[in-house]
């Protein structure tokens, strides 16, 4: 398929970064000479590359290296801390690791993995030899890390397959074409940075890597961005950098999941003009299952959208959403082997608790593990969540329960505020919350959000729990 860019149209853009554009000629030599380079290494199909590697044009170009010689490749969260670094390499059995320089530095003397920097792979790439061919009609190509419900990290094994027809779903619904620009604002180690690759490759759009993930109006001009995948902080920071009402830009797509999505920005964005689309995806589907269609209203907005093209979606008895498709993974990688946790009918459950609209639309309720009991009562947290996000001032919100001598268990939540609103006032949220909630499901107490975990992808409701019960024991 890149090959067919490369010759149809050969000075296209491809890649554009802050100094240069690759054009699809170039991006498909450069392609061939890294894995030149990577065969010489000794990795081939059958191998398994591990790459600790921020966001750059370079790391999107040895991916497509790896995939062109059928390489397993696992991309990691350049901030783990070096202890989970190791944990994610015996987990994938990594053959081999590449690394950017400044992240080598970090690595302990003892390192026994077999390691090269970025830099000087592509310094020593030369004149391609030969073109290669794939072995396997539908290769083993990512492993991709998700902490699921447990915390615990898990690699879903996705092929060509699964990433081509997520793609291709994604396309039919967003167009992606020839002289369009999606900007790479989500990090290749999580499965929405990596669509973008193939949603570029089967559209022929370019991929725009900016010099670090912030979202500006400046970028988006000096760059002609056409696409802009999101999640609800980033549609934040970015919509509180618009100059005014008259902001006009080349966007025609803003895409943003992840997470529910306050129905105010949802407001703002639509205020723009672009068309907005709000998703449902997992990383055990490849990115996206459910999104809007264009046109959409701002109620067909606040749900997840309909299934895409080559997915199917099912609500089970209990209410928990259930995946099958061409686009659903492998299995999870463990100890050598691929663990695909499917029914007898071939259906993925995701522990999500949803439901359908009276008009076709996912509406996701949270997750069922999450569900907790409190005097008699089921809790779902991520109601009161959603609650939390309508009320003025409060940019995240996270609920979760702790114990408690008569009810059993009852709700907490942790909120972050924005910069300009005041300070936390627990006994303004409880009576803002008794519009929208019946008092068994007010938080009894509210905590300002804690320190980051920088390398979480999202908040941890375990790690953030114990926090909850230490503040109480500390008399927070």
């Amino acid at each position: 398929m890149l090959q067919q860019r490369a010759r149809q149209m050969p000075e296209a853009p491809a890649l554009v970064t802050p100094d240069r554009i690759i054009s699809f000629a170039e991006y498909e030599r450069m392609i061939r000479e890294i894995a030149d380079r990577l065969q010489e290494m000794d990795l081939g199909p059958g191998k398994r590359l591990a790459i600790w590697c921020r966001n750059r044009w370079e790391l999107v170009v040895l991916l497509m290296a790896c995939w062109y010689r059928e390489i397993l490749t696992a991309p990691l969260n350049p901030k783990l801390p070096i202890e989970n670094l190791r944990m994610h390499l015996a987990t994938v059995q990594a053959h081999a690791l590449i690394v950017e320089a400044e992240l080598a530095s970090a690595l302990p003397p003892d390192w026994t993995i077999p390691l090269m920097e970025l830099e000087s792979l592509f310094a020593s790439r030369k004149q391609p030899i030969v073109e290669g061919a794939w072995h396997h009609p539908d290769p083993e190509l990512t492993l991709i890390f998700t902490s699921g419900t447990t915390g615990e990290p898990r690699a879903a094994c996705h092929t060509w397959a699964n990433h081509y027809y997520n793609a291709r779903g994604a396309n039919q619904n967003i167009p992606f074409k020839v002289g369009d620009r999606w900007l790479l604002s989500l990090p290749l180690f999580h499965v929405g940075g990596l669509a973008i690759i193939f949603r570029a490759l089967l559209g022929g759009g370019a991929i725009v890597i900016p010099e670090n993930r912030a979202i500006t109006p400046e970028i988006i001009e000096r760059h002609q961005i056409t696409h802009l995948s999101v999640v609800a902080t980033q549609l934040q920071r970015f919509l509180q950098e618009i100059p005014g009402p008259g902001y006009r830009s080349s966007l025609k797509c803003i895409l943003t999941g992840g997470g529910p999505i306050p129905p105010h920005l949802i407001q703002q964005a639509l205020d723009l003009r672009p068309p907005l689309f709000t998703t449902y995806g997992s990383t055990e589907m490849g990115s996206q299952i459910t999104t809007t269609r264009p046109g959409d209203t701002l109620q067909q907005l606040l749900t997840a959208g309909k299934p895409l093209p080559y997915r199917e979606v099912h609500i089970a008895a209990d209410g928990e959403i259930l995946v099958k498709g061409p686009t659903l993974f492998k299995g999870y990688w463990k100890e050598g082997q691929l663990d695909r946790p499917v029914d007898e009918l071939g259906w993925f459950h995701t522990g999500d608790i949803g439901r359908w609209t009276i008009d076709g639309y996912l509406k996701v309720v949270g997750r069922k593990d999450n569900m907790f009991i409190s005097g008699g009562e089921n809790i779902q947290p991520e109601e009161i969540e959603a609650m939390l996000l309508r009320l003025p001032g409060v940019k995240q919100a996270l609920v979760v329960p702790v114990p408690h001598a008569e009810y059993g268990q009852r709700p907490v939540a942790f909120l972050e505020m924005n910069e300009d609103a005041p300070e936390l006032d627990a006994d303004r949220m409880r009576q803002l919350l008794r519009a929208f909630l019946p008092g068994f499901k007010i938080p009894d107490h509210f905590f300002p959000w804690p320190e980051k975990t920088e390398y979480m992808i999202k908040p941890n409701r375990k790690v953030f729990q114990k926090i909850a019960e230490e503040r109480l024991a500390e008399g927070d």
